[in-house]
């Protein structure tokens, strides 16, 4: 118990450290609304009364004037003329009432989007800023679930939370106004409301709980399935198994329904057995002051003011157990979206983009000095007793079988990943995560073609020049990158050229078209060094070469480093280095034909 309520405590204190100081003002002014609003559900309960007591009987005003606050407003008035008056009042009053009731609304639905939004920029943000090592370990589908499901539903469940915020306040109004008008029925209704909701939330807090872990696992599980199934297409249409995944992701999806169906029923179905008990219970009340011969014009008045006072009341008390359980049946993503934010990093390093205005460096030479590493998940190195030194314009060449650390070496010669031990210096100065200003400095001296290539569904031309606005790109360096690339003349035979959009992941293209786009892109960057990474392993020799001896070409002092599997892509390199039991050695008279394609 004590374990639960310190993590409710934490969830709210985590949600109030990370809203700004605009957000936190905003939420005031939804509080001052519910105050008004509370306020001027008072003043509709009390402009009741002295209509009620002029139509039944108005000879009878002057015994009970003194719960009557509108009486002496309206005793100047004709008597004859005192009802429509009254009524004229109580119409005011109500008009008044529900449109700052739906001011509140609206505000309170405005104030969570607006949240929303802040907490979905700041998870993008956040998981955008992770080391590389956290990318490349962590599954797709769990950001892709934290960045869209998971921000909904804790937006949600933050609307919940102010619902509960607006509910309790307009419903302790009303209830102060019932007790003022009857204190002993209030009390009685109090304690069988209040019973009959605490009965209720104890009974379905565990289910609401246990469904909001299973409903955010599936969704995750959900987003896994689709993504395996478009990503494996071929596979799947070759081998004809496309009922295996369609029925894999309907049991998934069955689950989450069932659950949400479940909770959905959970956090509604008070209304109806609650609405039941309040007419059972005026009901009750009536009948004890008939037994005893009580019922008089000021009983009919109050119960007929209980009466409509429940009317508001058991809606306002229903949504703030609805806005409970919504709250509580989200929870487990509430809890991953806010583990996923980490405020004062994501302030922290956007503070230090923005002043890193530094201009690129490396004038001399890299090193890594005596660098292991490993990867979290590994028992064993990668590599170990890494010593290179690479200077300013040299062509390196590095070859060696698959899977022996060559991209790894190449991730940490880019400041992607830290060496275990060991440092990688850039003209003497050391590189890692706790200069950000120097490591923002190199990853912008830099340029890289991966293996895994990347397009996204947007034009050529922004495919080039990738992170650049229209207005900021430069159409001739875009033609000219294309032209070294060899890519130029496709792009043009295209029908709208270098504006025609690509397609996703450029599945309309081969293997060596979307290659070439991607030096294209490297190039435009106008980096002084250049990495690739199996970057030409999709051409054909001629092509390749053609391409390579451009980029070889374009300035004595671009330094080139050059991952590869096909050694005569690396024969016009000054140095080759071969990565082998997780060591490099250097490769002396090195004669490509002695090698096997």
């Amino acid at each position: 118990m004590r374990n639960t309520i310190k993590m409710k405590n934490n969830i709210l204190f985590n949600l109030w450290i990370f809203f700004s100081p605009r957000r936190k003002y905003q939420l005031f002014i939804l509080i001052f609304l519910s105050i008004v609003s509370g306020v001027m559900e008072i003043v509709s309960l009390a402009s009741i009364i002295p209509f009620l007591t002029y139509l039944l009987n108005p000879n009878d005003i002057y015994k009970f004037k003194n719960k009557l606050i509108f009486h002496e407003l309206l005793s100047f008035i004709n008597s004859e003329n005192i009802i429509l008056a009254s009524s004229i009042l109580l119409f005011f009053v109500i008009i008044i009432s529900t449109l700052i009731r739906l001011i509140s609304l609206k505000y309170s639905n405005l104030l969570a989007s607006k949240i929303g939004i802040d907490l979905s920029v700041s998870s993008f943000r956040n998981n955008l800023n992770d080391d590389y090592e956290i990318h490349i370990a962590r599954n797709s589908s769990e950001m892709i679930s934290t960045n869209t499901f998971r921000i909904e539903q804790t937006v949600a469940g933050l609307n919940s939370i102010l619902g509960i915020i607006t509910s309790s306040t307009v419903a302790i109004f009303i209830f102060i106004s019932l007790i003022y008008i009857n204190f002993k029925i209030s009390i009685i209704t109090l304690i069988i409301f209040s019973f009959s909701y605490y009965f209720l939330a104890i009974k379905t807090k565990k289910r609401l709980t246990l469904n909001s872990g299973i409903i955010s696992q599936s969704n995750e599980n959900s987003v896994k399935i689709v993504q395996e199934g478009f990503g494996s297409i071929k596979d799947i249409i070759i081998n004809n198994s496309h009922e295996f995944y369609i029925n894999k992701f309907k049991n998934i999806d069955s689950r989450l329904r069932y659950k949400q169906a479940e909770n959905a029923f959970l956090s509604t179905y008070p209304k109806y057995p609650l609405e039941s008990i309040s007419i059972i219970t005026i009901v009750f009340i009536a009948l004890i002051y008939s037994t005893n011969n009580k019922i008089n014009y000021e009983i009919i008045t109050t119960l007929s003011v209980f009466a409509l006072g429940g009317q508001k009341l058991l809606p306002l008390i229903q949504s703030i157990y609805f806005n409970w359980s919504s709250a509580r049946s989200r929870i487990e993503d509430i809890k991953i979206v806010l583990r996923s934010i980490k405020y004062k990093k994501n302030r922290e390093y956007s503070s230090i983009q923005n002043k890193s205005k530094e201009p690129k460096i490396f004038n001399k030479k890299i090193e890594l000095r005596n660098v292991f590493f490993k990867y979290k998940e590994n028992r064993e190195n990668t590599l170990e007793k890494i010593n290179l030194t690479i200077n300013k314009g040299e062509k390196i060449g590095i070859i060696g079988e698959t899977g022996c650390g060559k991209s790894t070496l190449l991730d940490i010669l880019m400041g992607l990943l830290e060496p275990s031990s060991g440092e990688l210096l850039i003209d003497n100065k050391l590189i890692n995560k706790k200069n950000k200003l120097l490591l923002n400095s190199w990853h912008q001296s830099i340029a890289h073609v991966p293996q895994n290539i990347y397009l996204q569904d947007i034009s050529f031309k922004e495919n080039i020049a990738f992170g650049s606005t229209l207005e900021n790109i430069n159409q001739s360096s875009i033609i000219n990158a294309a032209k070294i690339a060899n890519i130029h003349n496709l792009i043009k035979s295209t029908e709208n050229g270098y504006d025609t959009k690509i397609g996703e992941r450029g599945t309309k293209f081969s293997g060596g078209q979307v290659q070439r786009i991607a030096i294209a892109r490297a190039l435009y960057k106008k980096s002084n060094i250049l990495f690739l990474d199996e970057a030409t392993s999709a051409l054909d020799k001629i092509t390749e070469k053609q391409i390579l001896k451009r980029i070889m070409n374009l300035d004595n002092e671009l330094t080139i480093i050059i991952i590869t599997h096909r050694f005569s892509t690396i024969s016009d390199c000054d140095r080759i280095y071969k990565v082998e039991n997780r060591e490099i050695k250097a490769v002396k008279n090195f004669n490509p034909d002695l090698f096997n394609e």
